[in-house]
C-alpha cells in the first residue's frame, strides 16, 4: 500500500498540495490542537515535518491567531521558518474573541517580526 501511495504522489506531485497542520511553536500549537484526552499534538506533528518537506519542499502551513495565542505570533512564525517551512500565511480569527489590549499585542508582535526579518535579511531570500 505504501509503495502504491508513494507512486501516486510522485506521479501527481505537480497537481497536489499536501499541507501539514502545525500552528507554530509548541505552546501555541498545543493551545488549539489537542487529542481527546487533552494532550497536545505538537510532538507528533513536528516529527513528520522533515518527511513532508522532503516530498513537498515548498510546503506551507497556515497559522491562525486569536486573543489567547496572539503573544506567540512572532515566535511561532520564526519557529516554523526554522523548521524549514518557508511559506507561513498567517491570519487572525474574525469571531468576537478579542480583549482590550489585543491590538497593542498584535502591533508589538508584528513590529518584532518585521525587525527580525530586517535584521536577518530574510526579505532577500526568494524562498520566503
Amino acid at each position: 500500500m505504501k509503495t502504491k501511495f508513494k507512486s501516486i504522489l510522485k506521479k501527481n506531485k505537480t497537481h497536489l498540495s499536501i499541507t501539514i497542520s502545525i500552528d507554530g511553536n509548541k505552546i501555541k500549537h498545543n493551545l488549539q490542537r489537542v487529542y481527546p484526552d487533552g494532550r497536545g499534538s505538537y510532538d507528533d506533528v513536528i516529527k513528520n515535518i522533515p518527511l513532508w518537506l522532503s516530498q513537498f519542499p515548498n510546503g506551507e502551513t497556515k497559522a491562525t491567531f486569536a486573543s489567547e495565542d496572539l503573544p506567540y505570533l512572532k515566535d511561532s512564525i520564526i519557529h516554523l521558518w526554522e523548521r524549514g517551512i518557508k511559506r507561513v500565511p498567517a491570519n487572525i480569527v474574525f469571531e468576537d474573541v478579542w480583549k482590550n489590549g489585543d491590538t497593542k499585542i498584535f502591533e508589538s508582535q508584528l513590529i518584532e517580526l518585521a525587525d527580525y526579518i530586517i535584521e536577518n535579511k530574510i526579505f532577500l531570500d526568494p524562498q520566503y
